[in-house]
């Protein structure tokens, strides 16, 4: 009876010990949803305004560069670390990009530095904030609600890869255009996340390599002047695998 009774509390403890952290999981959604929710009223993202400009030639986009400081402001009152805001249409993905000096913190921590299982969506250490490298990286988790960069397992699928190709990176001058030309899993292993260079003929070996690995193929012209951004998060065919989608700065 003794026995019995004492695993009994041992159950009963293991059962209050995961029902509190599936509560603490969904409450932390629940704050996390709502906390982008009002960081996007502040940024004014809405659907219209990156479909009006969806035709735009890039140098045309000048118009709006003054309004794109402003939009920042309250974001960077909230952290400083804020180095852009990320929009891929078809997708949850309307984000704030976060940049400090490792690739670490914003793993387990939120915009506001509060210990998050969810993290923000950050740009790599390396990079510089303009989005200018030749190979800008983006990192976010994969969550099971939904939430970060979640989404962008959708491009696994061939239809949603064919009818959505276009990304919006909002530096905190200018608005850039990308449009998707690669999407595959991959080994951690594999060195998607170069950011320097040897030659011209070095990068223009790697961004062909990295469309060759597409899953789905899709005809973009590549050269070695063109700059593209990367979106990588965590993926579950294998261990350790990774799901990364390219796009290319639209010229």
């Amino acid at each position: 009876m003794k026995g019995r009774r004492i695993l009994l509390f041992i159950c009963t403890v293991v059962f209050i010990y995961s029902s509190m952290n599936i509560l603490a999981y969904f409450y932390e959604g629940y704050r996390n949803k709502k906390m982008h929710q009002e960081l996007g009223e502040l940024f004014h993202t809405q659907e219209g305004q990156y479909e009006k400009v969806s035709g735009v030639e890039q140098e045309d986009l000048s118009w709006d560069e003054t309004n794109i400081a402003e939009k920042f402001i309250p974001i960077l009152e909230i952290n400083p670390e804020v180095v852009g805001w990320l929009i891929i249409p078809g997708t949850t993905i309307d984000y704030p990009v976060v940049q400090t000096d490792d690739n670490e913190y914003y793993l387990s921590h939120d915009i506001n530095g509060k210990e998050s299982k969810r993290g923000a969506i950050f740009m790599d250490y390396r990079n510089i904030p303009s989005g200018d490298d030749k190979n800008t990286i983006l990192y976010g988790h994969n969550m099971r609600d939904g939430s970060m960069f979640k989404d962008i397992t959708k491009f696994k699928d061939k239809n949603f890869f064919e009818e959505n190709t276009t990304i919006w990176f909002y530096t905190l001058d200018k608005l850039t255009q990308w449009e998707v030309f690669s999407a595959y899993v991959t080994e951690a292993g594999f060195n998607y996340v170069r950011k320097d260079f040897q030659s011209d003929e070095d990068y223009l070996d790697f961004i062909n390599t990295l469309k060759d690995k597409s899953m789905h193929k899709i005809e973009v012209d590549l050269n070695k002047d063109d700059k593209i951004i990367t979106l990588s998060t965590c993926s579950y065919e294998f261990d350790d695998a990774r799901f990364v989608v390219h796009a290319r700065r639209v010229r």
